[in-house]
């Protein structure tokens, strides 16, 4: 508990002054801010304030530049881990929140970085960049083989999924329709792509489509391109 006598809170007072220079200076030669950022001592009155204070800046800094470089975040299913993609080399990687290490997931660098774990934790599905044409690609967690889940000449795959059960992976082509394969509870057998949703393509837009948490709905924004034809006359020096 905190004294609330005279002397405790000028002690108190006396210190935080001290601390809020010693910050000050500190936030100076790190940022290059000075002056001024609100009173700091109505929340520093400890006698270890200036060093915790210190502490916290520093590991916020050292936040700030790990942040800097990672992009595309998504969740293990069990909450522990965090599969991003860093913008330094462009591959993904899985970063343990509990042992705040980095794990490198895939053998090739995407430019179209999008990745999902598979619900029991065994499997990264990603979009790849390694050919052509964008690709969704599987990969162990553990390491091991890559295999190439579904590739379509001159056509893009986007957004994979993985359903609850890991029976099926779903994905989209151009954005355009959804379609699904057997997933990794299949054993990855190979079979025809089968067709979820059955729109018109010309002018279609499908964006971000997303299983339920029990695998029996998908939910999707959907757009029509649409455009208009103008003519356009020229004067008599021009067009010719």
């Amino acid at each position: 508990p905190i004294s609330t006598s005279p002397r405790s809170s000028r002690s108190a007072t006396s210190r935080c002054l001290a601390a809020k220079a010693s910050i000050s200076r500190f936030l100076s030669a790190r940022t290059g801010m000075t002056g001024s950022r609100g009173s700091i001592c109505t929340l520093v009155i400890a006698s270890r304030a200036e060093a915790r204070m210190k502490a916290f800046l520093k590991l916020g800094w050292a936040m700030h530049s790990w942040l800097q470089t990672k992009r595309v975040p998504s969740w293990t299913p069990d909450s522990r881990g965090v599969v991003h993609v860093s913008t330094v080399d462009n591959y993904l990687y899985l970063y343990d929140l509990a042992t705040r290490r980095e794990q490198k997931l895939t053998e090739e660098p995407t430019q179209a970085p999008l990745g999902i774990v598979s619900p029991d934790g065994k499997w990264l599905v990603y979009q790849s960049s390694a050919e052509a044409d964008i690709s969704i690609r599987a990969r162990p967690i553990e390491g091991g083989q890559t295999r190439v889940v579904i590739e379509t000449p001159n056509r893009a795959n986007y957004h994979p999924m993985v359903s609850p059960s890991g029976t099926w992976v779903y994905y989209q082509v151009d954005h355009k329709n959804v379609y699904r394969l057997p997933g990794p509870a299949q054993g990855w057998r190979k079979a025809e792509s089968q067709k979820i949703t059955n729109f018109p393509e010309s002018g279609l837009f499908i964006e971000d489509p997303r299983l339920s948490m029990d695998g029996k709905q998908l939910i999707y924004s959907r757009g029509r391109i649409v455009g208009d034809l103008w003519l356009l006359k020229f004067g008599a020096a021009g067009g010719k």
